[in-house]
């Protein structure tokens, strides 16, 4: 087609002139402004200038461009059709049959049967007509008939039955021209068409994207779709409905369309060469996008533009009109013979449909030319690229960019953070929170703020309803922005949070939420140790912008919006997403009154200890050291490992009692036996049973040794102390070991533990400390984006561990690593062991836990409504400068800096120039 449309081109223009399909000509960003209203303009001439051929007068478009100053003009097809019976006719009709009889003579007998066919004939008639009306068309005065024509046609059947309705009034249908009848201008004198068009770009205003995305484009496009679609119904109306009933096989009816007509609705431009400064079309991003001063820069260069001139469209309609006269004519010849109106199928019927035709192929040719536009911009920014940019395409962009965005010391950080006591310790571990951003996960960058030392404030969590642990340590608060494309096949960014550690380590991760200013809120838990690895996906929930809360709610009642804003609080606060790292050894030294690390190179003491803890557990006050407080370390580490081997081999000797005992029960044939099982409490450990009765009900299986209470195992040790089976000491001035106090110093027991925070209201108590509260971090953030994001692009994003996990270990040093799923259950086992751990190494919160990291991430999305490609090209937006903007606001919060502190200088100017509502966020 473009072809066939140059050659017409060629052929209409000088010799001397070069029109190209606009992709292969030189030109500027301009002439897409300019090639979009050329379009359109044509287009609409084109249409004009064929609505004379179905009857449209100069006075009709006078009349009905007045109208449209006031009311909405419609032009409506109608039609009604009619069916009666006309007559009754018998006809006979020998069968083709002949019957011969022969006879014993050699005579023959022949016949043949003659039928009486008794025929209907019926006039079908059906009257159409094309008007124009304004308004509702309720007044005559308001009406004017543009064509009306009447034809019939016999019908014959063979019963006496309507084929037809006897009267059948068609649905109108109508198409709104008002759009059309704003942009022309009668215009006297003309040689080629009375009507000039006047369509123009505003470019000035703020809907104004791109070429194509347009208001005034999109109304184009918009009133183009409503009339080819009228042209088609009108089309099929005559080719479904009426041409069927007038079987004239002698008709060439493919004779009636318009694919011989030009078009000149072509997106063409021409290559001329010029030579301008191209300091002339440097035009700024808000010039570019809207302005007089482009109009201006266009009106001054237009002579240079590639774009064709005015003439060229007149010339292009002189074309267009001399084919359709030429295809107008050619229906005329064809159907000269069927003029009558006792013919369904007339010239006339022809000629209308040939212009319909042609006229709907002039407004799909519009859509075709101003989407051409949009795709070469498509085309032409992949090929500058070089590739087709995807979502983690811009994301590996974005990291490299911040860091060229903000200073040094404020510049995003990978969350992947060491494990360790201090640095002069080797890592235990490491915990990430990583995404795939090619075929190697990396992990996600976040702006970070870190607190340790004397600013910490104490913060504390459950671990039953009548137990609470506090911890310092270092905080880290980090700020997480991500990005979503819509119609992506990406999708969303997935998240996984990864816990390693290395051989002979171990520590514990809590994962929750920020509950209050003091309160951290465990939800999962789990032990890391000797080179495991823990995979936690994390689902992400993203909730309504802070624009778009506050547009949904403008309308509710006062009950409804106090209703609704409670509820946004809390999920507010569910995107203070929390992890909490404990180191255990440190937490072994101080429960055990152990010299800070003392347990570094004690690694089967250590793993001993954990298992004692985790498996059995063991109160830790079994096993610490109580005895001389100016003691050596050798001396204490001694009194430690001789308890736990004395408390290993109470555990072996039970566990081969209970192994005896299980023989001994299968020795007997049937014969029952007291289970140890069933017994309570009260009636296998009483007060004065001698020493063989304490023995034999200490022996248990060894199945259910493992949920002996730890209450119980203080008093099976006297058992074990009488038989000589151990040697732990436990006297009664050594039954509650001295605690160091939190500078090193020895604190002497007067019957109370020191250390033990009575409640959480201690905490809050500390004083002379700056704290900020996290819980307030969330609504800070929503207030700012609801300032400063006019888009409503930003929301809040709810992280939640996902309900599946991914657990690689190994049995053994040497044996192979193996992969095993974490289910909902065994979720809650991992968690409760966590937790048994820290209440043995905490003393039931009796301790505090001075050794931990807490990880708060803060987390929002910003959410496009368009692909990627489709944000640059179809909104003319830069995706850039958005999530560099939202990024901004999240570090100026976190830090609580002024952007100029926290952008590198370099950047500034152009940052203010591309975002200047962050302007508002230096002033606030």
């Amino acid at each position: 087609q473009v072809e066939e449309a140059l050659v017409h081109v060629r052929r209409v223009l000088d010799v001397n002139r070069n029109p190209v399909y606009a992709a292969d000509a030189q030109h500027r960003y301009s002439d897409k402004y300019m090639l979009s209203e050329f379009l359109t303009n044509t287009a609409v001439s084109s249409v004009c200038a064929s609505m004379f051929h179905l009857g449209f007068t100069l006075e009709h478009f006078m009349k009905m461009i007045e109208w449209a100053s006031t009311r909405a003009v419609t032009v409506r097809f109608k039609c009604t059709e009619r069916c009666s019976f006309s007559r009754e006719a018998e006809r006979k009709e020998t069968s083709k049959t002949k019957r011969v009889i022969s006879s014993n003579f050699g005579l023959s007998l022949s016949s043949k049967s003659v039928q009486t066919i008794t025929e209907y004939f019926w006039k079908f008639s059906f009257l159409y007509e094309i008007e124009a009306f304004a308004g509702a068309g309720e007044f005559s005065n308001d009406v004017v008939c543009i064509q009306s024509q009447n034809a019939s046609q016999e019908i014959k059947t063979n019963t006496f039955e309507l084929p037809r309705s006897d009267v059948y009034v068609r649905d109108a249908v109508d198409v709104n021209i008002t759009w059309l009848l704003h942009l022309i201008t009668p215009t006297s004198g003309s040689l080629t068409l009375p009507i000039t068009p006047t369509f123009k770009i505003s470019r000035q205003d703020h809907a104004c994207h791109t070429p194509r995305r347009n208001d005034q484009v999109e109304s184009a496009v918009c009133f183009f779709k409503s009339f080819s679609a009228w042209c088609n119904n009108v089309y099929a109306y005559f080719t479904e409905n009426i041409f069927p009933i007038q079987q004239v096989k002698s008709l060439d009816m493919s004779a009636i369309n318009a694919t011989s007509v030009f078009i000149p609705v072509v997106p063409l431009l021409e290559e001329i060469p010029y030579h301008i400064d191209e300091s002339c079309y440097e035009i700024s991003r808000n010039e570019s996008k809207c302005g007089d001063a482009v109009g201006r820069h266009i009106e001054e260069h237009a002579e240079h533009t590639s774009v064709l001139k005015m003439e060229d469209m007149n010339a292009f309609l002189v074309e267009e009109q001399r084919t359709l006269m030429q295809k107008i004519e050619q229906i005329k010849n064809t159907f000269c013979d069927t003029n009558s109106s006792n013919n369904l199928i007339t010239s006339v019927h022809g000629q209308l449909l040939s212009v319909l035709h042609h006229m709907r192929d002039v407004c799909l040719a519009f859509k075709r030319g101003v989407d051409f536009i949009e795709d070469m911009l498509r085309h032409q920014l992949v090929s500058a690229i070089g590739k087709v940019i995807t979502p983690l395409d811009f994301a590996v962009y974005m990291n490299y960019h911040f860091y060229k965005l903000f200073r040094n010391e404020y510049a995003p950080r990978p969350f992947c953070h060491v494990v360790r006591r201090s640095t002069e310790h080797s890592p235990e571990g490491i915990l990430s929170i990583e995404q795939n951003l090619g075929t190697i996960p990396e992990p996600v960058v976040t702006q970070m703020s870190h607190e340790s030392g004397s600013e910490v404030i104490p913060m504390s969590f459950s671990l039953s309803a009548s137990a609470s642990v506090t911890f310092t340590g270092e905080r880290y608060l980090h700020a997480l922005l991500m990005h979503c494309f819509e119609r992506d096949s990406s999708g969303p960014a997935q998240l996984m949070l990864r816990a390693q550690s290395r051989q002979f380590s171990s520590y514990i991760v809590l994962i929750g939420r920020i509950s209050g200013p003091y309160a951290f809120e465990p939800k999962y838990g789990i032990l890391v140790q000797n080179k495991d690895e823990i995979s936690i996906p994390l689902d992400l929930h993203t909730i309504p912008s802070a624009k778009a809360f506050k547009d949904a709610i403008s309308s509710l009642s006062p009950e409804q919006q106090r209703f609704a804003k409670a509820f946004r609080s809390m999920q507010l606060e569910s995107t203070m997403f929390g992890m909490c790292v404990i180191q255990i050894k440190p937490l072994l030294e101080k429960v055990l009154n152990l010299p800070p690390d003392s347990l570094t190179k004690e690694i089967q003491l250590t793993q001993d200890l954990i298992e004692l803890f985790v498996k059995y557990h063991i109160p830790s006050d079994l096993l610490s050291y109580s005895s001389h407080t100016a003691a050596s370390l050798k001396e204490k580490l001694t009194a430690v490992k001789s308890h736990v081997a004395a408390m290993h081999d109470m555990l072996g000797d039970m566990k081969e009692q209970s192994l005896e005992d299980q023989k001994l029960e299968k020795s007997y044939d049937g014969a029952s036996l007291p289970s140890v099982c069933s017994m309570s409490a009260s009636d296998s450990y009483e007060s004065d049973m001698d020493d063989n009765e304490c023995e034999d009900d200490c022996f248990m299986d060894v199945a259910d040794f493992n949920d002996i209470p730890c209450r119980r195992l203080s008093e099976v040790k006297e058992c074990n102390q009488d038989e000589g089976r151990g040697e732990l000491n436990l006297s009664t001035e050594e039954a509650v070991p001295e605690i160091s106090g939190k500078n090193g110093e020895e604190v002497e027991n007067d019957g109370e533990n020191s250390t033990i925070n009575s409640s959480h209201e201690d905490i809050a108590a500390v004083p002379d400390k700056t704290f900020i509260d996290l819980t307030k971090l969330p609504k800070l953030l929503d207030k700012r984006f609801e300032q400063l994001d006019d888009a409503g692009a930003v929301r809040p994003t709810i992280i939640n561990p996902g309900e599946l996990w991914y657990k690689k270990w190994q049995k053994s040093l040497l044996s192979m690593p193996e992969t095993a799923h974490v289910g909902v259950d065994e979720q809650q086992e991992e968690r409760n062991k966590c937790f048994d751990l820290i209440d043995a190494l905490t003393k039931s919160g009796g301790l505090e836990i001075d050794s931990a990291q807490l990880h708060v991430v803060v987390a929002a999305t910003h959410c496009f409504d368009s692909s990627l490609l489709d944000t640059c090209i179809r909104e003319n937006i830069n995706p850039i400068e958005r999530v560099e903007q939202s990024t901004v606001v999240m570090a100026s919060t976190i830090h609580g800096k002024n952007v100029s502190a926290l952008v590198k200088s370099s950047e500034m100017k152009r940052l203010l120039t591309y975002s200047p509502a962050l302007l508002k966020l230096d002033s606030s």
